[in-house]
């Protein structure tokens, strides 16, 4: 395996192990299984109320990582990160891929 490659897979694991420690602290406060019933109509107001949020992620998402990689352009001027991937330059990509995905986690947080 090469350094690089292996590095790659370093970093990924990590990241996994992070989203692992954030899915345990999520749900180790629940205490077990919890019921509760909802009528109907509860029901589809809650649909509608996770619909409104899914729409409101999916703008906020697409501004800000626009946004980011507009000023990520911009702040490297003397490399044309959009050539280097046509090029098939996989660094670069995991570049904008990590920045895609931070930008991503960021704005999760935040909703």
């Amino acid at each position: 395996m090469s350094k690089n490659l292996s590095r790659a897979v370093v970093a990924v694991m990590l990241m996994g192990s992070v989203f692992a420690d954030e899915v345990e602290a999520a749900t180790s406060g629940s205490g077990g299984f919890v019921s509760f019933s909802l009528s109907f109509k509860d029901l589809l107001i809650k649909w509608g109320v996770s619909l409104g949020w899914i729409i409101v992620a999916s703008i906020g998402f697409a501004f800000g990582v626009g946004l980011s990689i507009k000023v990520f352009d911009w702040l490297t001027k003397d490399i044309n990160e959009w050539e280097e991937v046509k090029k098939m330059n996989w660094v670069v990509g995991a570049i904008l891929v990590a920045l895609i995905v931070m930008i991503g986690l960021i704005i999760i947080k935040i909703l």
